[in-house]
């Protein structure tokens, strides 16, 4: 399964580079939810400037964590599920903290690469020129695909085990 079929070669490595940035805040998300959760707007933030940069958008990095922001109960939602159900990793006997920390590096890395390519496509088939901040993250919203199959999660976690 190639996740990032018919995608150009420059969104794949935007949006692999923050999935591997993802990897780096991941285990203390698994302790530190609100401090992933910022974290994790951060990245998104700097990886959608980055594939406005590529198909010539202009956007500042401040637009971009506000359109992230503006996303708000749908995208950061399904975040903050994920924060939780990895923090609840923890309690459970033999999973533990290492079981929460690897849940929390595939989430993130899965909904790291779902955003991108909800971006790229929205910048693909939408005009966004004179559209604002909230205009534009509810096109955002309604490509984002939030729940990812067995086969997407592995794909995940083969493309970052092998940058790793």
């Amino acid at each position: 399964m190639d996740i990032f079929r018919g995608m150009p070669y420059g969104i794949k490595e935007i949006i692999t580079n923050r999935m591997i940035a993802t990897v780096g805040v991941s285990p203390a998300g698994a302790l530190f939810p609100v401090l992933d959760t910022a974290a994790i707007t951060a990245i998104w933030g700097n990886m959608i400037y980055e594939i406005a940069k590529y198909h010539d958008v202009t956007l500042t990095g401040t637009e971009c964590t506000k359109i992230i922001t503006a996303c708000g109960s749908s995208i950061l939602g399904y975040l903050g599920g994920s924060k939780a159900l990895c923090w609840l990793l923890n309690f459970i006997p033999g999973l533990n903290l290492w079981g929460a920390m690897a849940g929390n590096i595939i989430f993130n890395g899965y909904y790291t690469f779902a955003v991108g390519k909800a971006f790229h496509l929205m910048l693909e088939d939408y005009d966004i020129n004179d559209k604002t901040v909230i205009e534009i993250a509810k096109i955002l919203v309604r490509l984002f695909v939030p729940m990812p199959s067995l086969g997407e999660l592995k794909e995940i976690f083969r493309v970052m085990k092998d940058q790793l």
